[in-house]
């Protein structure tokens, strides 16, 4: 982990949305969900969805934050290196990923996140449209996740062979890991699981 505090933060945050994403495309695979579109887009809107609902409001602005950088820094550095665009890539181009996360996370809570939108550049016609689209897909995937219960039959998420206790990366994957098997469906708002049950420290915070 970095011992800048700024760029131990960037990392934390993108290591708890990646794999928000990548559980994304665990469950789409595992449970054979039908996807209309593209299955990328799909995983990108369940990080963002998990992001919302997992995190309380300051920490998940925190890892939006750090995630939509991520990507702008990816399109300028194809930019500046005179990249050709990934057209035909199965992922959205970097910047289209920037908006669509940034649209998803301002369209949960309009009227606290306008500073959000504001600071991050989210064009207005956009901005528009973005509860009814997070509206759309809290309630495509919220419907999946709210009977997703561990029992005494099934695992759950496991994590494999990591040592929490020298990596902190693993360490933050195993706090994930904990706190889905201890919520499910947390993405799935009326569905299930509140905003009360939030947590409130991004990982570099609580530790």
């Amino acid at each position: 982990m970095p011992k800048d505090e700024d760029a131990a933060q960037f990392v934390s945050s993108n290591v708890v949305a990646t794999p928000y994403h990548e559980l994304g495309h665990g469950l789409i695979d595992v449970l054979q969900l039908p996807v209309l579109g593209r299955e990328e887009a799909a995983a990108d809107s369940l990080s963002a969805l998990l992001t919302h609902e997992v995190w309380d409001e300051d920490s998940a602005t925190q890892i939006v934050y750090d995630t939509a950088y991520a990507y702008s820094a990816y399109a300028q550095e194809a930019d500046q290196g005179g990249w050709e665009l990934a057209y035909a890539d199965t992922h959205s181009l970097d910047l289209q990923r920037y908006y669509n996360l940034v649209c998803q996370f301002y369209g949960a809570d309009p009227e606290v996140r306008q500073d959000v939108a504001d600071e991050l550049e989210l064009p207005a016609e956009r901005a528009e449209g973005c509860a009814d689209e997070f509206a759309l897909m809290s309630e495509s995937w919220g419907g999946i996740l709210s009977g997703l219960t561990p029992t005494a039959q099934t695992k759950g998420l496991v994590l494999v062979g990591a040592d929490t206790a020298t990596d902190p990366i693993a360490a933050i994957l195993a706090e994930e890991i904990t706190v889905l098997n201890e919520k499910p469906g947390a993405a799935a708002g009326n569905h299930g699981f509140g905003g009360g049950t939030r947590r409130g420290e991004c990982p570099l915070r609580a530790r």
